[in-house]
């Protein structure tokens, strides 16, 4: 990884680099709480051995996926976006595949995955620290080089296993960044246009899924995501919208 070009070539002021690494948010949860961190900061990780997902999933990869959180400051994005986070980093990481690989068949997974040729290729982890002035870690994990570990359930790939090339990890790390920060610049000014990007993301639209959220759960058709970020779920007793939660895609 070469953290020179990392540095010159994006918006990131500040990197923490690790061989191996436990958990890249949880490290970054601790970085955030200095209130003279120097912001964006990027926690980056050759291997990470116990990263997390949503809920109690865990992200398991291997020897040439990529692993990296970034801590920014959302003192000037709206409290009503902030949820929209999770969905602009997935189109950021789309955008950024499609710009290596633009046959590329890929789709944004409300509420925090990036698929590709309908197998999962990338989680997103979003967390808000309590710290003041407020702040938020976006963790990606990428399978790009790396043979999928055998202890993943759901299908899965990398982009060498579908595109079939081997990538250069810093060049991938530094379009996902850029498409980050065009996304975040988006998000605070435009979002009804980030809303039309999502939409023409979406993986779930027309599928039959189940969404655990809060305590409950939802079993129905998924009709698309809304002006606000949410899943627009079609259930048996009419029109519902999920703001977060962990979904199944059911037969």
């Amino acid at each position: 990884m070469d953290l020179h070009r990392i540095r010159d070539e994006t918006w990131i002021r500040e990197i923490d680099f690790h061989w191996e690494i436990d958990s890249t948010n949880t490290y970054a949860l601790g970085l955030a709480e200095a209130p003279d961190a120097v912001l964006p900061l990027l926690v980056l990780a050759h291997r990470q051995q116990q990263g997390r997902g949503r809920g109690t999933n865990r992200w398991l990869s291997g020897e040439g996926a990529l692993t990296f959180s970034v801590i920014i400051d959302t003192q000037d994005l709206e409290e009503s976006r902030i949820p929209q986070v999770s969905l602009t980093t997935g189109l950021a990481i789309c955008q950024a595949i499609e710009r290596m690989s633009p046959q590329a068949d890929l789709g944004l997974k409300w509420p925090n995955d990036v698929y590709l040729n309908d197998q999962k290729v990338a989680g997103i982890l979003i967390e808000m620290p309590s710290t003041r002035p407020p702040r938020c870690i976006i963790g990606v994990g990428l399978n790009v080089n790396n043979q999928i570990h055998p202890d993943v359930k759901i299908p899965a790939t990398s982009m060498h296993q579908i595109i079939g090339k081997t990538f250069d990890l810093t060049d991938v790390l530094i379009q996902c960044l850029d498409q980050l920060e065009q996304g975040l610049v988006s998000l605070r000014r435009e979002s009804s246009k980030m809303v039309k990007l999502w939409r023409e993301y979406d993986f779930l639209r027309g599928r039959r899924v189940q969404v655990d959220t809060y305590g409950e759960t939802f079993i129905g058709t998924a009709r698309g995501i809304d002006d606000f970020g949410a899943l627009i779920l079609e259930t048996d007793n009419g029109l519902t919208t999920c703001i977060g939660g962990v979904v199944t895609q059911l037969p």
